[in-house]
């Protein structure tokens, strides 16, 4: 019973640590993601990116973007504040409402960011995945094009691209 205790502690620690390396690679992802998008009239001042739920990154995205023009705001469940980001992380805690913030958000140059299932098919901009110890990415152009945000040929050359499933607007 012991060793059964034991093993399952380890594989716990082993999990969590796959999650904190998984939010890791996810937020030097985003950083480097940032500089491959052009707002319209974007402002002298710093851009703020804001997380929208549970933070999944911790201290992670203030530490990749220390160095850079870039604010990290946690709204938590704020929805009212979203308007005033420049890029959205909307964290699966806020699964059920995920739409609304979209429907808040559409066609405003306001670049959209998640990693739930299905995102980036659902009307978001960007939908990131973990496999394989590598961070992938999904892009819905036709979303970000509607947002007059330009992604550069780079980005785009190595996402895949995906339309929006369903109409939500």
């Amino acid at each position: 019973m012991l060793a059964l205790t034991l093993l399952s502690v380890a594989s716990v620690d082993l999990v969590a640590q796959d999650r904190t390396e998984e939010y890791q690679l996810k937020a030097v992802l985003l950083s480097r993601l940032m500089n491959f998008i052009t707002w319209p009239d974007a402002s002298e001042g710093p851009s703020r990116f804001c997380v929208i739920g549970q933070n999944p990154f911790g201290n992670e995205l203030k530490t990749v973007f220390a160095e850079s023009e870039i604010e990290i705001e946690q709204l938590g469940n704020q929805f009212s504040f979203v308007q005033d980001c420049d890029a959205v992380f909307i964290s699966d805690s806020e699964i059920r409402n995920f739409e609304s913030v979209l429907d808040l958000l559409a066609d405003q140059p306001i670049l959209t960011i998640s990693d739930m299932p299905r995102f980036a098919l659902s009307g978001g901009m960007i939908n990131l995945r973990f496999e394989n110890r590598r961070v992938r990415f999904r892009i819905n152009k036709d979303e970000a094009d509607a947002a007059n945000l330009q992604l550069s040929f780079q980005l785009l050359d190595l996402a895949d691209i995906v339309q929006t499933r369903t109409v939500r607007r």
